[in-house]
């Protein structure tokens, strides 16, 4: 095996890229959609805030029309549960119901095998190598985030 000599971002890209492929394969095999994947997911990460389709939309990068077809579906599937602000009638609320609480656990069994399937390429001092330069890479990434904001 020879050494990528990509640049460090296009080889972490296309890592992004292999990773979510082989997800939404996993996924896709037991009959869930990924955009519904990626909303179950983001909502069950963010359950105890309050979390709107714009919400959504910034973090998935979804167009607010297709958002909106995909939420309806996903309410009429009962994944989720929309409800109206108290304080602000124009705000609607999304949350997952009890149905997409359960898939969010199927959802999560097919990540794991996917991050276990990698795993099982490395082995533990390599694991733990890339984990720290991972955490390495990202706070200085956020670090210049912040310090260009």
């Amino acid at each position: 095996m020879t050494i990528d000599e990509r640049p460090l971002g296009m080889q972490i890209n296309v890592l992004a890229h292999l990773f979510r492929s082989a997800v939404e394969e996993e996924v896709r095999q037991s009959g869930i959609s990924f955009s519904y994947f990626q909303i179950i997911r983001f909502l069950k990460m963010k359950e105890k805030q309050n979390i709107t389709q714009s919400d959504i939309c910034d973090f998935l990068h979804f167009k607010p029309s297709s958002i909106s077809v995909t939420l309806q579906n996903m309410e009429n599937d009962g994944l989720l549960i929309r409800t109206k602000s108290e304080e602000d009638s124009r705000k609607t609320f999304v949350r997952l119901s009890e149905k997409g609480l359960e898939m969010d656990k199927k959802i999560r069994l097919h990540y794991r095998t996917i991050e276990e399937y990698m795993r099982n390429h490395l082995s533990g001092e390599e694991l733990e190598s890339l984990r720290t330069n991972l955490h390495t890479l990202i706070t200085a990434l956020e670090e210049r985030g912040a310090n260009n904001g």
